[in-house]
């Protein structure tokens, strides 16, 4: 029987190319991810955030992470700064990117999640997932 509490070696041959996965993350994200919001008097279509983290995982084979570098409260808003890391056959690739949220927020979620979840799908933007979104 097989001990599966043993850490598992990570193998440089179980990660993919960059250029491949640059590739991937590059192409439109497929209409039934994608969501529609209502910002101010405007209607948006977004990528939610599980989702993009599914993306992420699907074309990296499970090989990112991400963190949070940065809170700071300026005014009357929580700022954030969130690092995603894409760890390739060649080696480690990173993007940040910032989100924030007014402290005394009125919408869905609360101003840390908020602000977090901009940060993530900004950052993650940046490698290019969804980024056609942007072009409005």
């Amino acid at each position: 029987m097989a001990d599966d509490t043993k850490p598992k070696t990570v193998r440089s041959a179980d990660k993919r190319a960059w250029a491949a996965i640059s590739e991937d993350l590059h192409e439109p994200v497929p209409n039934r991810l994608i969501e529609k919001k209502k910002k101010g008097g405007t209607t948006i279509d977004f990528v939610p955030w599980y989702r993009v983290q599914r993306i992420l995982h699907f074309h990296t084979n499970g090989y990112w992470h991400y963190e949070v570098m940065s809170r700071e409260v300026i005014g009357d808003r929580l700022c954030l700064t969130v690092q995603i890391t894409i760890e390739a056959a060649e080696g480690s690739f990173t993007r940040c990117a910032t989100g924030s949220e007014t402290l005394d927020t009125d919408s869905y979620g609360d101003f840390q999640s908020n602000a977090e979840s901009m940060a993530f799908r900004r950052a993650a933007a940046r490698f290019g997932v969804g980024l056609h979104l942007y072009e409005g």
